[in-house]
């Protein structure tokens, strides 16, 4: 079996957090964020404020099916 690539990490770790409300962006590296963000970082979706920087796509996705959900709990 093959590693999935860096697109389709990201288009999955996109989709798990869109269900949580936070936005999975790419940052340029010209860009003059970019020691600070990363080559990617989460953002909350509502404030648009910084959730996490230089983020391992790999690890963060790892981490979500890791965590128990919320559905049956109440």
């Amino acid at each position: 079996m093959t590693a999935p690539t860096e697109r389709a990490l990201f288009e999955r770790l996109q989709r798990k957090l869109r269900h949580e409300g936070r936005t999975l962006h790419r940052c340029r590296e010209n860009s003059r964020d970019f020691p600070r963000l990363g080559r990617y970082f989460i953002a909350d979706g509502e404030t648009r404020g910084l959730v996490a920087g230089d983020v391992d796509l790999a690890d963060w996705l790892e981490s979500l099916q890791q965590a128990p959900t919320a559905q049956g709990v109440g």
